[in-house]
């Protein structure tokens, strides 16, 4: 239904536009003409709908229309705009939604969609930050409020939506506070909805939309709805708004302020604390909340830990009581790559803090549908709120994986055995010597053999495609670790995948020169061998950690310093390296005169294996601790490594083993190792006991 009204809009429109004359539109007539076709609009989907005082509506005559839906918002007109070009565009665009087909099925998200996708172009999208809030997320969010805002007296259950867009959440929120009244007289409901709802929106379009889904939503009654035109950082309604409301729902803009705008608004008496317009508003709202108050905002993941937002943090970890963090991959809006979260909340009625503990909830990429569909999530755990008491900056991040993380916090890390810095950085185009020659397929005079980039189909025991970079001065912004000349690994600095499998490290003997899309690992030590830091890099643990910590995009230098490593005696490093070697020797390439065979990606696989769990039996994990971080990347390609390789164990396999002793011979022979991997067993302790015993009594492993 969004696709047709769209498609209904854009026609009618352009036919307006067209009758109007070729030449371009000023503002002002383009949102008359938008005003003008979203009232016939809402015409026609009232008459549709039999509601009173629209049943007998005539489409075709744009006053009688305009006059009729003025008085169902409770507005003055000012439609239709006057002269012979108007009157017979407005003739023409009523014919038109008058000839369109039954609207008497339209939703609010239906509307939702036309507004995001029909209206709002680019250039608004970019200036307003504007990103609709999917209607499956407002209901989750609200319903996980929905305890909270019971215990709220129904009389003061006032909700505010600051940058309401379409009203997403006062729709939302409306069908809420309806099927929780007690009221069951018509006229008092309908009183209490319009004088419990308030949203403010700067742009007059949505503001069309939201009081039509308003209308829709609560349909037949007239409108009233308390929704206005407003810019909300140019005055003080933010903080008057929060100090009366009890329900707080937002979705703010992400985007940073322009300099124009902070100039403005500094003029105006109101100047902005913040760089980003979400920080902004959540300063001027939060704290302003009452005591009992409760949130539901959605954010940019970079406030969980960012600079700019810890004093939202510190009022959110020591004012507040937070119920959930649930994080969000990039795509849960239409039109928007920024990687999400939602805060759910509270504001302290007392001192102390009444929840004991927080709901740390993600959802990755691949589990977006199941979200939707269920509400179901990636990774979820309870933390103690006592956790984040009395922190100076607290991060309200927990990491996929935590209790391992946690078990590994007494291990050294990697910089203890390794500096890492990134590849060097090129001047920009304007700042560098004329006709000058940075990176290049082709030798050029001065130029040394290198790397610039992550092949996509580059592998792990390879290298990248070589190219010739300039090392001259004049060309170079910053050498940082670049310019090479020392053995080293190399490590992507973008991330290789959306999912676990996130690194690709490789040997770099000779030490090339490399720009910054590479990160270079050397050791401390020059005794240490390059295949150690390689196999503990290409690791499952290193995969796991960059999936757990590191940004949407990039692998960084300072995250990856943290990651934990094992504290390994020179034997247990020649281990590793043995198992390493193996796995080099192993993916060679065939030679010229036979294919690599299907037994050979066995063979390779076994090695990678290997390897992997000589690294894994260093760390001395639990075998619980093991297997959750293994099933982590079960049903996710591992690319690059010689061999198809999709998880560690088959499905069904239940029991935990670690990797080297499930890999290992002696596991393979046991009869407990045969049935184990065979069969299914129950999973009663007693049976695998039992099991144990009867291995023990026969005399076998």
């Amino acid at each position: 239904m969004g696709q047709q009204l769209s498609q209904l809009v854009v026609r009618v429109v352009e036919q307006m536009t067209g009758d109007l004359g070729r030449r371009p539109l000023s503002d002002t007539q383009a949102r008359k003409v938008f005003k003008c076709v979203f009232w016939l609009l809402a015409g026609k989907i009232l008459r549709d709908k039999r509601v009173p005082k629209f049943v007998k509506l005539d489409l075709s005559e744009p006053t009688g229309v305009f006059t009729r839906v003025a008085e169902h918002y409770g507005v003055a007109s000012g439609l239709p705009p006057n002269g012979p070009r108007w009157n017979a565009a407005l003739t023409d665009a009523a014919q038109g939604i008058q000839s369109f087909a039954s609207l008497a099925n339209v939703s609010t998200e239906a509307l939702a969609y036309l507004y995001e996708n029909t209206l709002v172009d680019r250039a608004v999208r970019k200036q307003l930050g504007t990103h609709s809030t999917p209607g499956y997320l407002v209901d989750y969010m609200l319903w996980q409020l929905a305890a909270w805002i019971e215990e709220i007296p129904e009389k003061d259950r006032y909700v505010f939506e600051p940058a309401c867009g379409h009203g997403a959440f006062l729709v939302g929120a409306m069908r809420m506070l309806r099927l929780m009244m007690g009221e069951t007289d018509d006229t008092r409901r309908r009183q209490y909805l319009r004088t419990h709802l308030r949203g403010i929106e700067v742009d007059e379009f949505a503001l069309e939309i939201a009081k039509l889904s308003l209308t829709l939503a609560d349909t037949p009654n007239p409108n009233g709805w308390r929704v206005s035109s407003e810019d909300m950082f140019s005055s003080d309604i933010l903080t008057c708004e929060a100090g009366k409301a009890r329900i707080l729902l937002a979705n703010p803009p992400h985007e940073r302020f322009a300099a124009a705008d902070r100039i403005r608004y500094e003029k105006a008496g109101f100047e902005l604390s913040a760089r980003t317009k979400a920080v902004e508003m959540l300063a001027r709202t939060l704290p302003h909340l009452p005591p009992g108050a409760v949130f539901g905002v959605v954010v940019p993941q970079g406030m969980l830990h960012s600079k700019e937002a810890t004093s939202i943090r510190e009022f959110l970890a020591n004012k507040c009581d937070l119920s959930e963090v649930c994080l969000f991959p990039d795509k849960i809006f239409s039109f928007s790559d920024m990687e999400t979260a939602i805060f759910l909340g509270r504001r302290r009625k007392l001192q102390r803090a009444t929840v004991a503990s927080i709901r740390f909830r993600r959802v990755r990429e691949s589990g977006m549908e199941a979200f939707k569909e269920k509400y179901a999530v990636n990774w979820d755990r309870l933390v103690s709120r006592a956790r984040f008491d009395n922190t100076r900056n607290p991060r309200l991040t927990v990491p996929e994986w935590d209790e391992g993380w946690s078990y590994l916090s007494r291990h050294d890390t990697l910089r203890s055995i390794a500096t890492m810095g990134q590849g060097l950085f090129y001047k920009g185009a304007p700042s560098l010597p004329m006709d000058a020659i940075t990176v290049s397929t082709c030798r050029f005079a001065g130029a040394v053999p290198g790397f610039d980039e992550v092949n996509r189909d580059l592998c792990i025991y390879g290298l990248p495609l070589r190219k010739w970079l300039n090392l001259d001065s004049s060309v170079i912004d910053r050498e940082v670790t670049g310019t090479g000349r020392i053995p080293q690994v190399l490590l992507n600095y973008a991330r290789v995948s959306r999912g676990p499998w996130r690194l690709k490290a490789m040997i770099d003997v000779d030490g090339h020169a490399v720009t910054s899309r590479f990160l270079t690992v050397r050791p401390v030590d020059p005794g240490t061998p390059l295949e150690f830091l390689w196999a503990i890099l290409n690791s499952p643990l290193a995969n796991a950690f960059a999936y757990a910590h590191s940004m949407k995009r990039n692998i960084l230098t300072g995250t990856m310093r943290r990651m934990p490593v094992p504290n390994a005696s020179p034997r247990d490093v020649q281990r590793v390296v043995d198992a390493a070697r193996g796995y080099l020797a192993v993916t060679k390439e065939p030679d010229a005169y036979r294919l690599r065979a299907e037994s050979d990606e066995d063979v390779v696989r076994q090695a990678l294996l290997h390897m992997d769990a000589e690294v894994l039996r260093l760390y001395d994990l639990p075998p619980r601790l093991e297997r959750e971080l293994l099933d982590l990347f079960a049903g996710h390609e591992r690319k690059g490594v010689g061999c198809g390789f999709d998880r560690y164990f088959p499905d069904g396999f239940t029991p935990y083993v670690p990797l080297h002793e499930y890999i290992s011979d002696e596991y393979r022979r046991s009869t407990v190792g045969e049935v184990l991997k065979r069969f299914k067993p129950a999973e009663s302790p007693e049976v695998l006991v039992a099991l144990r015993h009867a291995a023990d009594a026969f005399g076998e492993e």
